[in-house]
């Protein structure tokens, strides 16, 4: 018996070894079966592909909407909608209904103190700019322009693609030759009208194009470091626009406006100035930036391009009307909002969307290698590597600065006033708008200049 009740026991012990060691086995099969390999990208991609339309939002002037839903469509099977927007929406109390909004530059300041706009995944400018070093290269990423231009208080929004860089063009019939020339070697060429006071009609006047061309000049003169700001004192936040540099500018657009048909030449859109210059038979000087032509500007070849003698260490001025894609801060999906910003910055869909949107690098010569617009692009590239180019006003109210400054050069180049003034009154004008914003604006003018830590 005492043998029989052992062998029970000995039984009844393997068995509860047999049974425990199974279900170990079983627990080890569950956890190896829970470690399985990451889906590949695509099939990430298409995992987070939804029926809710991406929602993009852009504010320009001129949208191709169909284009850019034709595209995007070749190359993803998630449904978008694409809408034109009103800078207003920058400007206003609610968030926009949007995932991703591309807008003007410049509007970066208002754009993340009003929560509109949220920062980048860390990694994700990173990843564009490691490969700046190619010059030659169609993804080449990243240059110090492209990368000042999206980033605000220390903090990257969005990816760029394109950057305002405004250009002297001349007619034919300038003696260019192949090295710079001073101010005073411009405009002795041209033939000068009488200064004598003139009706301007303010509906022919493109207030933003002619700001352009002021900044422009101003950075050809002003000898001040513009890492810590050419527009304001930093300290005090007072307007500079009374000192010398600006004066100087208006003496130089003045005289620009007085060639034959100069007048609505500086006034005008950037695509009628480089038109009127470009297929002009007497000697005659323009400022206009090549970004910001429509398809008839850019595909002339006549023309050429004058560079001027400075010992400035400005190479030029990014006057913010280059486009940025961002992160809405309403995104409700994230993963293709950010697939949404990297494909809109790639090589191919620049081309495409650059031939009709101004705003937008081509990265390639739309339809050929020697148009002019496309050889200003190529001739811009060394100022795009220059970490000291500035891109002023982009704080927040950008736009009332602008406007304010563009009214001032009315008043002088309709002879209302005189240059010294006019811009008494609208460095007041500015002074005021420090004064009555909402925000700290000498903390925001830091942040805009990339100062802030």
């Amino acid at each position: 018996m005492v043998w029989d009740f052992m062998k029970r026991i000995l039984i009844s012990r393997l068995l509860v070894g047999l049974v425990a060691c199974g279900w170990l086995a079983c627990l080890s099969g569950c956890d190896q079966s829970s470690k399985q390999e990451p889906a590949s990208t695509a099939e990430q991609d298409a995992a987070k592909v939804s029926d809710v339309p991406l929602r993009i939002w852009v504010i320009s002037p001129v949208v191709d909407a169909e284009r850019m839903r034709r595209q995007w469509l070749a190359d993803s099977n998630q449904p978008v909608e694409i809408q034109q927007v009103s800078d207003e929406v920058l400007h206003g109390g609610e968030l926009p209904a949007c995932d991703v909004i591309i807008y003007p530059a410049r509007h970066l300041g208002d754009a993340v103190r009003r929560g509109i706009v949220t920062r980048l995944p860390n990694n994700m400018l990173a990843e564009e700019t490691s490969g700046a070093s190619d010059e030659t290269s169609a993804d080449s990423g990243l240059l110090p322009v492209e990368q000042a231009q999206v980033r605000y208080a220390g903090e990257d929004y969005g990816l760029p693609l394109g950057c305002s860089l405004p250009i002297l063009i001349a007619s034919n019939a300038m003696n260019a030759g192949d090295q710079r020339l001073s101010w005073p070697e411009i405009l002795d060429q041209l033939e000068l009208e009488t200064p004598a006071p003139r009706e301007i009609d303010l509906n022919t006047i493109d207030m933003g194009a002619l700001v352009d061309r002021f900044l422009a000049i101003v950075g050809t003169l002003s000898d001040r470091n513009p890492s810590y700001g050419l527009l304001f004192e930093m300290q005090t936040m007072q307007a500079r626009l009374k000192e010398s540099e600006f004066l100087r500018a208006t003496n130089i657009l003045q005289k620009l406006s007085l060639q034959a048909g100069g007048l609505q030449a500086v006034l005008g859109s950037h695509s009628s100035a480089w038109t009127w210059a470009c297929q002009n038979e007497v000697p005659a000087v323009v400022i206009a930036d090549p970004l910001l032509l429509n398809a008839e500007a850019k595909g002339l070849t006549s023309g050429q391009l004058l560079a001027v003698q400075s010992d400035v260490r400005i190479p030029g001025w990014n006057t913010g009307a280059g486009l940025i894609a961002c992160l809405s801060s309403n995104c409700r999906q994230t993963s293709q909002a950010i697939r949404f910003i990297r494909w809109i910055r790639e090589a191919n869909t620049r081309a495409s969307l650059a031939q009709t949107m101004p705003g937008i690098d081509p990265s390639i010569p739309p339809a050929g290698a020697d148009q002019l617009s496309w050889l200003a692009r190529q001739k811009l590239q060394n100022v795009l590597k220059n970490d000291t180019v500035p891109r002023e006003p982009c704080l927040p109210a950008a736009d009332a600065y602008r406007k304010a400054l563009g009214e001032s050069l009315i008043r002088i180049l309709s002879g209302e006033q005189t240059a010294e003034e006019s811009l008494a009154q609208a460095e007041r004008d500015w002074n005021a708008i420090t004064k009555a914003s909402e925000f700290n604006q000498r903390n925001e003018y830091e942040n805009s200049l990339g100062l802030a830590l």
